[in-house]
Parts: C-alpha cells; sequence; structure tokens
C-alpha cells in the first residue's frame, strides 16, 4: 500500500497555484496566494445564512457563491482564460492604489509559524 506524501514531499505552493485554471475556497490565505499569480477565486459561502462576504469579495476579486448549485453552475460555464485576465486587470487597478498586497508566500508564513509554536509547546511539555 502507497503511503501518503509527506508535507516536504508536496510541490510548492506557488508552483501550483500558478498553474491551477481555478481556486475553490471558503477563505484562506491560499486565495490571497492564488490572487498574486492571478489565479481565479471562488468563495464559498454556505452553509452559514448570515456568512459575511470576505475582503476579496467585497473588492471583486473572487465570485462569491453560496450554493452547491450556483458553483455548479458557475464552473460549468467558466472560462479560466477571461476569468484570469478579469483577476489581473482587477489586481492591477487595485495595486495602482496600493490595496493589493499579497507576495505569495502567506501559506509559507502561517506554516512556519505553526511549525514554531508547535516546536515551542513541544519543548515545553515536559516543564512543571
Amino acid at each position: 500500500m502507497k503511503s501518503a506524501p509527506t508535507l516536504s514531499a508536496l510541490p510548492p505552493t506557488a508552483a501550483v497555484l500558478a498553474h491551477v485554471d481555478l481556486v475553490v475556497t471558503v477563505h484562506s490565505t491560499v486565495a490571497y496566494e492564488a490572487l498574486h499569480y492571478g489565479t481565479p477565486c471562488v468563495s464559498l459561502r454556505m452553509g452559514i445564512a448570515d456568512m459575511p462576504a470576505s475582503p476579496i469579495d467585497e473588492i471583486g476579486l473572487a465570485t462569491l457563491v453560496r450554493s452547491l448549485g450556483e458553483l455548479d453552475n458557475f464552473l460549468r460555464a467558466a472560462d479560466p482564460a477571461s476569468l484570469r485576465a478579469k483577476v489581473l486587470g482587477r489586481k492591477r487597478g487595485l495595486l495602482e492604489q496600493g490595496l493589493f498586497f499579497s507576495d505569495g508566500k502567506a501559506t509559507a508564513r502561517v506554516a512556519n509559524h505553526a511549525r514554531s509554536l508547535l516546536a515551542a509547546a513541544g519543548s515545553n511539555s515536559g516543564a512543571v
């Protein structure tokens, strides 16, 4: 039986996000990184009736969907190339206003911080 790959064996997030057609997420730093590379994002906001839009929804960088049916319809009609062009154009406009801030490394920073917290917790576990 083949074992699951370790985290270090997986491709860097940037290599994946720069080359996929679309990212679908509830809300994650991965969406900001995908947008850094011009990758279109779909923001799922379903299950909680009053779930607010995310910042990337509000500034027009992600497509907001609130149901599986709406997601299905969007994905069936989506043209990744035109969506990417739209994201890059919107991002360019936001950059000109000084509003877009991702450098494409948010996930790595979060993972490194989590590792440091886990290491610190491990080194403190022997304390009484």
